[in-house]
């Protein structure tokens, strides 16, 4: 029986890590300060702003707009030309105090809420994950190395890629297709953005064996 299993990964730049980067650093630099924090920390990001809130119950202080735009410049949004920059942009902070009867009947080590995780090992790679999510996140690992180390300079800080693979009786056969798409700056043109990612990401993928001549490579559509 066949059957397709489809993953996706995200650059540094896309919104959806920008909003998981944000969160983490703020409650990393609470927990540093007082361990038995407990934080709900909701993170929305849009052109040239960023609104921080939650509930969160510490003793410890957090300079929320500065972590916010040292974290969008260790991002990559440093220029004002891609709509979204660390120096500019505008931060709100809409934090309250946690809710006491989320903590009732928790030890104080404990977390202060709840939520459902539904995941699975495998054995079809070394580390357990599920072929497309290991294929889809080398691409974009491979995709932010280029542009932060400057290998690529016209890359920018946003990015996808989707990863479908391809199973026969339970196990994977083959990469179907593969769906990459990148920010780039305007004076490049979709031919050589499309050669770049090709030589420099696709054809480096430690999974490449999976790929053939009928997987449908698709990049900036």
């Amino acid at each position: 029986m066949k059957a397709i299993q489809s993953a996706e990964s995200v650059c540094l730049g896309h919104p959806d890590k920008i909003a998981d980067i944000i969160a983490d650093a703020i409650l990393d630099d609470l927990i540093s300060k007082d361990p038995y924090t407990r934080a709900s920390i909701e993170v929305l990001v849009t052109m040239g702003l960023v609104h921080v809130a939650g509930e969160i119950s510490t003793d410890a202080y957090a300079d929320i707009p500065t972590i916010v735009r040292n974290t969008l410049i260790e991002i990559g949004y440093t220029k004002p030309e891609y709509g979204f920059d660390g120096y500019t942009a505008g931060v709100i902070t809409t934090i309250n105090d946690q809710s006491p009867e989320l903590s009732l009947g928790l030890p104080s080590d404990k977390a202060g809420d709840s939520c459902i995780v539904i995941g699975y090992a495998t054995s079809e790679t070394e580390n357990y994950m599920p072929l497309a999510s290991n294929v889809a996140n080398e691409i974009t690992k491979r995709i932010n190395t280029l542009r932060k180390e400057n290998i690529v300079p016209f890359l920018r800080p946003d990015g996808k890629a989707i990863v479908s693979v391809e199973y026969e009786n339970g196990k994977p056969k083959r990469v179907n297709s593969i769906a990459v798409m990148v920010q780039h700056e305007p004076y490049i043109t979709e031919r050589e953005i499309k050669e770049v990612i090709m030589e420099e990401v696709i054809k480096k993928l430690k999974y490449s064996n999976y790929i053939d001549n009928k997987t449908n490579i698709i990049i900036n559509p």
